[in-house]
């Protein structure tokens, strides 16, 4: 069984890009983070929803709102 990743240094550094107006660089560091956590936790672990919350709102603040929506349709589907 391979050992778990840790993606906590790939969301410190999506804060950072967002926060320094990078919001491609954001993006791809959230989907990475996305992907690792469903594969070990599952599509519908709380975490998950978290890291799809965030990528609602780098979505949202790069003005892609058809893009947010489902991200935050998904959280909360998660979170439900």
């Amino acid at each position: 069984m391979p050992e778990p990743q840790n993606v906590q240094p790939l969301l410190e550094q999506a804060k950072h890009a967002a926060d320094a107006g990078d919001l491609a660089s954001a993006d791809a560091l959230l989907q990475d983070a996305a992907r690792i956590q469903e594969a070990e936790l599952g599509p519908l672990h709380p975490e998950l929803a978290n890291i799809v919350n965030n990528l609602a709102i780098v979505a949202e603040m790069a003005g892609r709102l058809d893009d947010a929506e489902i991200y935050y349709r998904r959280a909360l589907s998660i979170a439900s």
